[in-house]
C-alpha cells in the first residue's frame, strides 16, 4: 500500500533528480552556479546521494520477500522436527528410565520466542551423549541414526534463525542510514533553492527550468 509519505517521498525526489539533471545538462547554469559553489563536484555528490536515498528506499520491499521466506523456512523444518520430537518424548514418557524423563520434562518448548524455542527443544545433543538413554530409545525402536536427523534439524532451524536475525538486523541500519541520508539531501536541496534564488533572481525562466518555484513576495 502507498502511503501519503510514500507519495510525498516520490515528489520530493522528483524535484530534486530534476534540478539536479538539468544543472548537469545547461552548461551555462552550471557556470553560474559554480560562483555559488554548485560546481560540478559539489552537484555530481549531490546526485550520488540522491541515488543513494534512491535505493535504500526501495530496500523494505526486499526485506520483507526475503524475511518472509526465511521465516517460512523456518516453520516448514519446525514441523518436520517436531515430528520427531513429539513422538521421541512420548516414547520417553512411556519408558522406566527416569534419567531421559528429566531431559525431556525440564525442556519441553513452549516459549513464543524462537531463539528461547531452539534452546529448550535442543535435548538431543543431552540424548546423544548418555550410552544407555540410548539404548532405551533403541528398545523404542528410536535408533541413533533418527535422534541425529532431529539434532540436524536444530541446527538447521538455528542456521535460518541467523540468517533471519542478521536480515532484521541490517533492515534496521539500513532504514537509519536512510533517515540520515533523506535528511542530509532534504537540507542540501533547501540550501541549494536558496541560492539558486539568489543567482538567478529576475529570471523566473531559469527557475522554472531548475524545477523552483518562485518565492512569493
Amino acid at each position: 500500500m502507498i502511503t501519503n509519505r510514500d507519495k510525498r517521498m516520490a515528489t520530493t525526489l522528483a524535484r530534486i533528480e530534476n534540478s539536479i539533471y538539468r544543472i548537469l545538462s545547461e552548461p551555462e547554469i552550471m557556470t553560474r552556479l559554480a560562483n555559488y559553489g554548485y560546481d560540478f563536484g559539489a552537484v555530481h555528490s549531490a546526485r550520488n546521494l540522491l541515488e543513494e536515498v534512491i535505493r535504500l528506499n526501495r530496500l523494505p520491499d526486499n526485506y520483507d520477500g526475503k524475511e518472509r521466506l526465511l521465516l517460512e523456512s523456518f516453520k516448514t523444518v519446525k514441523t518436520d522436527f517436531e515430528s520427531f520430537y513429539n513422538r521421541h518424548r512420548q516414547l520417553v514418557q512411556e519408558m522406566e528410565d527416569a534419567e531421559a524423563k528429566g531431559i525431556w520434562r525440564h525442556t519441553y518448548p513452549e516459549h513464543p520466542d524462537y531463539e528461547k524455542w531452539l534452546s529448550q527443544a535442543d535435548v538431543y545433543g543431552s540424548l546423544m551423549e548418555n550410552e544407555s538413554i540410548k539404548e532405551a530409545m533403541l528398545k523404542v525402536n528410536v535408533p541413533e541414526s533418527e535422534l541425529i536427523q532431529a539434532r540436524h534439524l536444530i541446527d538447521i532451524m538455528r542456521q535460518v534463525f541467523r540468517e533471519y536475525r542478521k536480515q532484521k538486523g541490517s533492515e534496521i541500519k539500513e532504514v537509519v542510514d536512510l533517515e540520515k541520508k533523506i535528511r542530509d539531501l532534504e537540507n542540501w536541496y533547501d540550501r541549494f533553492v536558496e541560492i539558486n534564488r539568489i543567482a538567478f533572481e529576475g529570471e523566473p525562466q531559469t527557475l522554472e527550468i531548475l524545477g523552483i518555484p518562485i518565492a512569493m513576495n
